[in-house]
């Protein structure tokens, strides 16, 4: 322990005799602990904590087709969902989203990004 202790001071000692190298050795720890907490927040909220529902294992996500014009997956208008909710017997509940996409002009064709 007594060597420990010798040891601490030693490098206190440099610390305070190279104070460049200490700050940047402080900001360096900083701001890869700041970096780790803000991942792991992000994380922990994402992958690690369950959904906030009952079952999230039994939900599902409900999508249109239109076989006339050859396409296999359609987001339901507001008007069909409603029928839906309205008529459902094989679900407990319905709920919407309404999802966004935007478009990137850059050079060339812009591109949508949802």
């Amino acid at each position: 322990m007594q060597e420990l202790f010798h040891d601490f001071r030693f490098a206190l000692r440099m610390l305070r005799k190279n104070p460049g190298f200490t700050v940047i050795a402080v900001l360096t720890l900083a701001l890869g602990i700041g970096a780790n907490s803000a991942i792991f927040s992000i994380a922990n909220a994402v992958i690690i904590q369950p959904l906030p529902f009952r079952d999230p294992d039994h939900l599902v996500t409900v999508l249109e087709t239109k076989a006339s014009q050859n396409l296999d997956w359609l987001y339901v208008t507001g008007n069909n969902f409603v029928q839906w909710q309205e008529r459902s017997e094989s679900f407990e509940h319905l709920a919407g989203l309404q999802p966004c996409g935007y478009r990137l002009a850059q050079e060339g064709e812009p591109q949508l990004f949802r």
